[in-house]
């Protein structure tokens, strides 16, 4: 009975880990402007994105905003913020996975994100969800 219970907390623990944290999408308001923000995944809606609620504020490296995340994307990072973190760098990586860390950290690895397609309406605006990224940073 006590193998099955602690292989019952392994497995929850596991899954737990891989769920996904927060999101990216691209924003694109009526008359065309668009942005990049970052949500949490347990917060995907349209106050974070329609009205910055909990929202973080994705920029290029000069802290530009980013209008979207397009294929020549290699780059980008989320101001301090989402979630009570400090400033993400996030890395495209060869085979198309994203890899961030805190800026100017001890280069541990915080987590990654994936290509994901979810889009959702709010009243002015049309998301496109860009990537999901899994990590502990909004669930610790």
């Amino acid at each position: 009975m006590n193998k099955l219970l602690a292989l019952y907390c392994l497995i929850l623990s596991v899954i737990a880990y891989v769920s996904a944290d927060f999101h990216i999408s691209t924003g694109v308001a009526t008359g065309g402007r668009t942005g990049v923000v970052a949500c949490p995944s347990n917060y995907w809606n349209c106050n974070c994105y329609g009205k910055g609620d909990r929202a973080g504020v994705v920029t290029d490296a000069n802290n530009s905003g980013l209008g979207n995340i397009t294929p020549d994307t290699n780059f980008f990072k989320i101001r301090k913020g989402l979630c009570g973190m400090g400033e993400m760098n996030f890395y495209k990586r060869n085979d198309g996975r994203w890899e961030f860390y805190v800026n100017n950290g001890d280069g541990k690895l915080l987590g990654t994100c994936y290509q994901n397609n979810a889009t959702k309406k709010c009243t002015t605006v049309l998301l496109a969800d860009k990537l999901v990224c899994y990590s502990y940073v909004c669930n610790p």
